[in-house]
C-alpha cells in the first residue's frame, strides 16, 4: 500500500474516530435506562460484525482472483 493511501486512511480514521469516541463517551454518561443502552450496543455490534464480515469476504475474493 502506498504512503498516500496510508495517510488517507489515517486521516479518515482520526476524523471519524474522534467524534465517534466523543459520542460514545456522552452516551455512556447520559441518563438513559441500562436496557436501552444495551439494545443500542447490540445494534452497533451487529452492524460492525456485518461490516467486518463483508470486508473479510472481499479480501478473500481478492486473494483468490490474484492467484
Amino acid at each position: 500500500m502506498d504512503i498516500l493511501r496510508s495517510l488517507g486512511f489515517l486521516c479518515l480514521g482520526i476524523g471519524v474516530g474522534a467524534p465517534l469516541a466523543y459520542g460514545i463517551y456522552k452516551f455512556i454518561l447520559a441518563d438513559i435506562e441500562i436496557w436501552i443502552k444495551g439494545i443500542v450496543l447490540l445494534i452497533i455490534l451487529g452492524f460492525l460484525f456485518l461490516i467486518f464480515s463483508a470486508i473479510r469476504d472481499r479480501l478473500k475474493e481478492e486473494k483468490i482472483e490474484g492467484v
